[in-house]
């Protein structure tokens, strides 16, 4: 799911186990209820009849993933972690 967030494109999942962990539903990404097949059929009916709002999702998305898992934020966050546990 992040790489699809990544590149741009809205995503829909199911809000189950670690995804829920990894991603904020409305955050570029929509998770429904895995146990609501119509909620699932919605949401993609809805992307598809609003492009402008699966543009912004899309924009969303990458944005969420630009600010959590590209390399160079988490090398910050170890820096960071390493200051902090070293006493400097």
């Amino acid at each position: 799911m992040v790489e699809g967030m990544w590149k741009g494109r809205p995503v829909i999942g199911s809000a189950v186990g670690g995804i829920q962990d990894q991603v904020v539903n409305g955050g570029g990404i929509l998770l429904p209820d895995p146990a609501d097949l119509s909620a699932f059929g919605r949401e993609v009916r809805g992307l598809l009849d609003d492009p402008e709002r699966a543009d912004r999702m899309g924009l969303a998305g990458r944005a969420y993933t630009r600010a959590r898992y590209l390399t160079d934020r988490h090398l910050l966050q170890f820096a960071e972690l390493f200051l902090a546990t070293s006493g400097s």
